[in-house]
């Protein structure tokens, strides 16, 4: 009985499974349907686009002149440099770390008292002569002979 009911619940699963794929497929070839709870937003047609004619002009940035400093008479003069706070590059070497080595004390050998393990003198066996348990004789008693059981009718 009990196994019925877990067979019965789960025909029921496999069958609410397959529903759920089924409809999902469904949803999925047209979602416009009227069961899918989010439907897609209608589809809006598009507005004509006016183009505007390709025009022969170049466009491009205008130009620019960069202003040149001219004495009285119109010839340029080339302006004089200010002094600038920015040091002058030199080829001085330098380095951007140091390493310094330390001297350390190197530890050094100590006597140390250790205990040693000595083996102990192991015997090898000898043959003695063991006493040997002899069993004492049993006693038996001879069957008996008995008459084999009767088979009697029983009624049904």
């Amino acid at each position: 009985m009990k196994d019925l009911i877990w067979n019965i619940l789960t025909i029921l699963a496999l069958l609410g499974v397959a529903a759920v794929v089924l409809l999902v497929m469904i949803i999925y070839m047209n979602p416009n349907i009227g069961f899918n709870p989010l439907p897609p937003d209608p589809l809006v047609t598009p507005q004509p686009v006016t183009v505007i004619p390709p025009t022969a002009t170049r466009q491009g940035l205008p130009p620019t002149w960069t202003p040149v400093v001219t004495d009285a008479s119109g010839n340029p003069v080339e302006p004089t440099l200010r002094p600038s706070a920015t040091p002058i590059l030199t080829t001085t070497k330098f380095k951007l770390g140091t390493f310094t080595v330390t001297p350390t004390r190197t530890p050094t050998r100590t006597q140390t008292r250790t205990q040693t393990l000595t083996p102990t003198p192991t015997f090898t066996p000898t043959h003695t002569k063991v006493p040997t348990f002899t069993p004492l004789p049993t006693y038996t008693i001879p069957p008996t002979l008995t008459q084999p059981p009767t088979l009697t009718p029983t009624p049904f």
